[in-house]
């Protein structure tokens, strides 16, 4: 194609044809132009169709992060529900004076159970990645990158609380273990699980000192009020996971078709 223009340029040049060159001329630049932009066109779209595998298999990742946050979630809150259950027996008993024989074992439960915070339960792999390496853009979705955006706040907001707390709760642990003897649980290399009945003979302890002991009801009721803002910062953050994992499985589905 230039070969061509070139030999019309020198005909028309040679004629002295000014004006009929100057429009072949014109053409020219005109086709050139037409190609740059058809090449640059070519290339956007290589690049877009390159971000959009990208971000679908970003998706993918986030919704199997999120799926497993919700399942950790839902065990925190499970966790917290039985520790908050275990604490109100415990101060009832406490408060009254009188634990009875078949109680022991729950209370000693309480006992080992006391002060043991489930972990956060947010996985933040693909997030992290997503932040680290800037990509976080190609997720085309303005829901899903604010919903997300809420849910990282949200997870800072609790990790700040949990640093509250451990320091909250720290003294009140070595109290109550410096007010119990904890026994030897099993010579056996993979021990029973303890629970409510199995921890009957966890501990050795004086229950009348401890229900006349007033710093021991309150540091099971400073416990107790702890758990209830972690089960409420759970169900949190267990409606953030569900409405993310619902933007994500919309999307995913909408790139499909």
């Amino acid at each position: 194609m230039p070969i061509i223009f070139k030999n019309i340029r020198r005909k028309l040049a040679a004629q002295n044809k000014t004006m009929a060159y100057m429009r072949y001329a014109i053409g020219e630049i005109f086709l050139v132009v037409i190609g740059i932009l058809i090449a640059l066109q070519v290339n956007n779209w290589n690049e877009g169709r390159k971000d959009r595998k990208l971000e679908h298999g970003y998706l993918l990742r986030l919704h199997e992060d999120m799926l497993v946050s919700l399942k950790n979630v839902k065990g925190n809150i499970k966790d917290i529900i039985e520790q908050i259950d275990l604490q109100n027996q415990m101060i009832d008993w406490l408060e009254k004076g009188v634990l009875k024989k078949e109680d022991y074992g729950t209370f000693s439960y309480g006992l080992y159970r006391f002060g043991k915070i489930p972990p956060p339960s947010l996985v933040t792999g693909t997030l992290d990645e997503l932040r680290s390496t800037g990509r976080i853009t190609v997720i085309q979705n303005d829901s899903l990158r604010k919903a997300l955006q809420n849910m990282e706040d949200k997870a800072e907001n609790i990790r700040e609380i949990m640093t509250y707390i451990v320091a909250r709760i720290s003294p009140q642990i070595s109290y109550i273990d410096s007010r119990v003897v904890m026994l030897k649980v099993s010579d056996k290399k993979q021990p029973p699980p303890i629970n409510r009945e199995s921890a009957a003979g966890l501990y050795d302890f004086d229950f009348p000192a401890l229900s006349k002991n007033p710093r021991v009801i309150s540091a099971v009721s400073t416990m107790n009020q702890i758990c209830r803002v972690l089960y409420s910062s759970n169900e949190e953050m267990k409606n953030m996971y569900k409405r993310i994992i619902s933007l994500l499985e919309k999307q995913l589905n909408h790139d499909k078709n």
